[in-house]
């Protein structure tokens, strides 16, 4: 099985936004480097994302983009990745 976009084209991408907390001040972001975007700082677990990789895998999904405000500040990036 394979995901398919509303113009019929296979999907090959996952993008996953694994914070909104950021210590970056990039004149170029949208978020202009705030360290806390949110104040529900909820942010999904490292067996969450793995599942939703896992599953994507399954459905075709060839490559995921780790993404966030900064996704270095996670404390536990290294099981994410190695997941």
């Amino acid at each position: 099985m394979v995901l398919i976009d509303n113009y019929g084209r296979p999907l090959f991408n996952l993008r996953i936004a694994l914070t909104q907390n950021c210590n970056l001040h990039c004149e170029y972001c949208h978020r202009e480097g705030e360290e806390k975007l949110t104040e529900n700082p909820a942010e999904m677990t490292v067996e969450e994302i793995v599942r939703i990789v896992r599953i994507a895998v399954s459905l075709g999904i060839s490559k995921v983009k780790l993404t966030g405000g900064e996704p270095l500040m996670r404390r536990d990036i290294t099981e994410i990745v190695e997941g």
